[in-house]
Formats: structure tokens, C-alpha cells, sequence
């Protein structure tokens, strides 16, 4: 008895020993990954690859009341130059609250885009000035995400924007505003966008996800893969039919085919067979008429 006491005391005594030594390893394991992760954000500080702080909006947009443009009418839109905030907070409102292209928008953001349409290209001008006053905040990645919906005005003048945002911001653009010059390069641009991507890439880590694959939309769309030839198709062969809307199943036809051949080959035996009837008719008779001759002679 007092034997399986000892070793029973003995086991628990070294469970008790691996499970502080593994707590112990397990601590320094979570120290050392702390650390890890510190040292990366003091890096990513240091070279600026998180950017700056979203900007607020600007001070002649954000002093328009909200209620005027829930009220305006295609008359007033009309009426008002392009100078005017409360116009280019309507039209800002357009690219804020749209799903994909302009779906889903209320009355007043259906008459806003009626009459940004109906101006045509003169609204290009005001829209690039307006994200450009707009940097690093949501009304500069709504513009640019969906000015392709947009088809009265050139797409063109906003993606040299997209690239001059890559190029000189690259270091202190947020991670919004990197992702929507992507996204309209990624689907609009040229081949030679796809350096600028590569190396954006490359000074900034952070953003390297949403790079990577809106660089593999761009190389899809500039490189598509040849559609693969399946080949001739095989000829199609017609089944006759023995009645009108029926078709002749194969042992079927294996039969007909079966008795034609009967026939034929009898058609063409059967001269020969009735020939050959004749001439034994006529031999015998021959003889008979021989042989009575015969008779009557002697």
C-alpha cells in the first residue's frame, strides 16, 4: 500500500513540475512575440508606412446644412453655378451614399446626378479640385472609386491623379486613399502603371495586400489568357427512321438489314433456279418421246 502512495505522490509531483515549466515557456513565448510586434510598429512609424490620420472634410462642405439638400429640387440644381458648396455637396453625396454604380440612391441623390450628367465635362474640373481640397478623407476615395460610373465625363484626368498620389504620397497616404488609386488604375490604367504598383509595393509594406491584388486585375485585364481551341467537333450523323416520328431501334434495323439481303440474294439466284427446272423438263421429256419412238419402230 505504501508503495503505490510513493508513486503515486512521485507522478503528480512531475506533472506539477512540467506544467509550471511549460507555463514559464509559454510566457516567454508571448514576451518575445510582443516584442516582435513593437519593434514592426516602431519600424512602420519610422518610415511612415501606416500614413497619416484620416483629414476631416473641408470647411465650405462641412458648413452645408444637410436638410437644404434633402430639398432641392432639378430647379435649383439647375439654377446653382459650380462654384457653389451646396451643389458640390450634393454632387459629393452622390459618390458617398451610391452602391457600385449609382445603385440604390435616394430622390435627391438621383436629381444630383441627373444634373452632373447633364452639365457633361465641365463637371471633370470642379470634382478634381474638389479632392484635391478633400485629401486622405472618404470624400477623395468615393470620387475616385466611382467617377468610372460616371460616363458624361473623361476618365482619364483622374487617373493622373491616381498616379500623382502614388508618386508623391507615397509615404503618407492612408491606406483609403492608396487603395482607391489603385482600384482605378487597377481597372483604367496602362502598362506602365504596373511599375508604379511594383514599387509602391516595395516601400510600403502596409499597403502590399491591397496592391497585390489589384495588380493581379490590372496584369488579367492587360494580359488575358487566350481562349483554348476545343477543336473540330465531331460529325453528327443522322439515325433513320422507319415511320414518321419514330425512330428504328438498331436490332431493328440490324433485322430489316438482315431479311434485304434475303431477298436480294434470292432475287438473284431464283432465273438461275427456274432455268435450271426447264432444262430437267425438257430432258425428261426428250427422253420419253426417244424412248416411244423406240417402241413403236419395233
Amino acid at each position: 500500500m505504501s508503495l503505490i502512495d510513493s508513486k503515486a505522490a512521485f507522478g503528480i509531483w512531475c506533472a506539477l513540475m512540467l506544467g509550471a515549466s511549460g507555463q514559464d515557456g509559454a510566457l516567454n513565448s508571448g514576451d518575445r512575440l510582443r516584442e516582435e510586434t513593437a519593434a514592426r510598429l516602431r519600424e512602420f512609424s519610422k518610415n511612415n508606412n501606416m500614413g497619416g490620420p484620416r483629414r476631416p472634410i473641408s470647411p465650405e462642405l462641412n458648413a452645408v446644412n444637410s436638410t437644404v439638400l434633402e430639398n432641392l429640387g432639378a430647379g435649383d440644381l439647375e439654377k446653382m453655378s459650380l462654384d457653389d458648396p451646396v451643389l458640390k455637396s450634393a454632387y459629393v453625396e452622390v459618390f458617398l451614399r451610391s452602391w457600385g454604380a449609382f445603385k440604390q440612391l435616394e430622390p435627391p441623390q438621383e436629381l444630383a446626378l441627373a444634373d452632373m450628367r447633364r452639365r457633361g465635362e465641365a463637371v471633370s474640373t470642379m470634382l478634381l479640385k474638389l479632392i484635391s481640397e478633400n485629401q486622405e478623407n472618404r470624400i477623395e476615395d468615393a470620387i475616385l472609386i466611382r467617377i468610372e460610373h460616371l460616363d458624361t465625363v473623361r476618365i482619364e484626368p483622374f487617373l493622373e491623379y491616381a498616379r500623382r498620389l502614388l508618386r508623391e504620397r507615397t509615404q503618407t497616404m492612408t491606406g483609403e486613399a492608396a487603395g482607391a488609386a489603385a482600384y482605378i488604375l487597377a481597372r483604367h490604367g496602362t502598362k506602365e502603371d504596373e511599375a508604379l504598383f511594383e514599387e509602391v509595393i516595395k516601400v510600403r509594406p502596409y499597403v502590399k495586400y491591397t496592391f497585390t491584388k489589384e495588380l493581379n486585375v490590372m496584369r488579367a485585364r492587360l494580359n488575358p489568357k487566350p481562349e483554348v481551341d476545343p477543336g473540330p467537333r465531331p460529325e453528327r450523323r443522322e439515325i433513320p427512321s422507319t415511320n414518321v416520328g419514330s425512330i428504328a431501334s438498331p436490332a431493328k434495323d440490324a433485322e430489316n438489314h438482315h431479311h434485304k439481303d434475303e431477298g436480294d440474294t434470292l432475287s438473284r439466284t431464283k432465273p438461275w433456279f427456274i432455268g435450271g427446272l426447264i432444262l430437267v423438263v425438257l430432258l425428261g421429256l426428250y427422253r420419253l418421246l426417244r424412248n416411244g419412238r423406240r417402241g413403236n419402230s419395233a
